[in-house]
């Protein structure tokens, strides 16, 4: 999360968007009497969530990344699964509240794909462990809802792990990406054929700067990054391709966007394809079209309803399918960089996507 501080707090610290201090940093100390402005929130049309999720477990920045998991049988039962950046994974029932936590240490970003194991479907769920520098792999039961651990940490030899996403190839191969802090970024091919995981590192990709947004588009066979205060790149997604990056979004193209660009998402409806990303220096959500050469459909905010508003947005996630009379054309969840009313731990707010197509006129 990027924090704007005061210019004598920032001759005493520097802090990367959506970061947090590792065990060898010592805990900045603020300015006396030095105060977090409140966060800035872009002029733009309103929804409101539906409802929150319960807190992270642990204070200030904290909360991160979401993923949802459709139930194919009883889209009622889904599950919402969110990264405490700082102790674990979390995962919610569509009512917000907590099923389980899983006390994992350091994982920053999630993803999933159902994967066919020994035979059958499973639920896997990828994260980046900053903690074991690796990717972290688990497996989602759909008859109990439960996470549990699929396989070993996978190394990176990153020196910190933190954007990650998942690709499912039209050949059925399972690909991880991952940025690293220190700029670059690479894909590992996952082998899960007898039910354990393996994996190879198949090639790097070059991100000038600090990147953590990362989604896979399957049905196109791309994968695009945000590089945080550039904009939003998009590589070939299959690793005999060219690893060449092409800019399709830049800040500087386009006023309604402000640094840092965090969480991408990318929703396919039956009625249109869009790619979805967080500008968190102004508290707002772009939605672009995709296959459309990218244009630009507006932006919305998350103001203050049945729950309260949502501001400095880091991970986000969409689906399309319908989750019952709350959510009929989909889910939209965002981590909230301020739980407030009452105040409390980060958290995750769920919002109906009906709600946002009708204030962007989406068809």
């Amino acid at each position: 999360m990027n924090r704007i501080l005061p210019t004598a707090a920032l001759a005493l610290l520097t802090l990367g968007a959506c970061g947090d201090n590792t065990a060898t940093e010592a805990p900045a100390q603020p300015l006396a009497g030095a105060e977090e402005p409140a966060p800035v929130q872009l002029d733009a049309p309103a929804v409101t969530a539906v409802r929150e999720t319960d807190p992270v477990d642990t204070a200030e920045d904290a909360a991160d990344d979401p993923e949802i998991w459709v139930d194919p049988a009883d889209p009622s039962r889904s599950v919402v699964i969110g990264t405490a950046k700082k102790s674990g994974l979390f995962t919610y029932g569509l009512d917000g509240k907590q099923i389980q936590f899983l006390p994992e240490g350091r994982l920053n970003n999630v993803d999933l794909r159902t994967m066919t194991v020994n035979g059958a479907d499973t639920v896997v769920v990828g994260a980046s462990d900053r903690d074991k520098k690796a990717v972290a792999l688990f497996k989602l039961d759909a008859a109990t809802r439960q996470v549990s651990a699929l396989a070993e940490r996978i190394p990176t030899g990153f020196t910190d792990p933190y954007g990650f996403c998942l690709y499912k190839s039209a050949s059925g191969t399972l690909y991880a990406f991952m940025t690293d802090k220190e700029k670059n970024a690479a894909q590992w091919r996952i082998d899960l054929a007898d039910g354990t995981a393996t994996a190879a590192k198949v090639r790097d990709l070059t991100l000038a700067t600090q990147s953590e947004g990362c989604v896979a588009d399957d049905q196109t066979a791309t994968v695009y990054f945000a590089e945080e205060n550039v904009g939003i790149w998009s590589f070939p997604a299959e690793p005999d391709q060219p690893a060449t990056a092409t800019p399709i979004i830049k800040l500087a193209d386009n006023a309604r966007l402000a640094a840092d660009l965090e969480g991408l998402a990318i929703y396919r409806g039956m009625t249109g394809n869009y790619l979805i990303a967080s500008s968190q220096g102004n508290s707002s959500f772009a939605v672009f079209d995709l296959g459309g050469g990218y244009a630009y459909k507006g932006s919305f905010i998350i103001a203050k309803g049945a729950v309260d508003g949502v501001t400095e947005t880091d991970g986000i996630e969409v689906v399309s399918a319908p989750l019952g009379v709350d959510f009929p054309g989909g889910l939209f969840v965002v981590q909230d960089g301020h739980n407030t009313d009452p105040d409390a731990n980060q958290n995750f707010k769920l919002v109906s996507w009906d709600a946002i197509a009708k204030t962007l006129n989406l068809p």
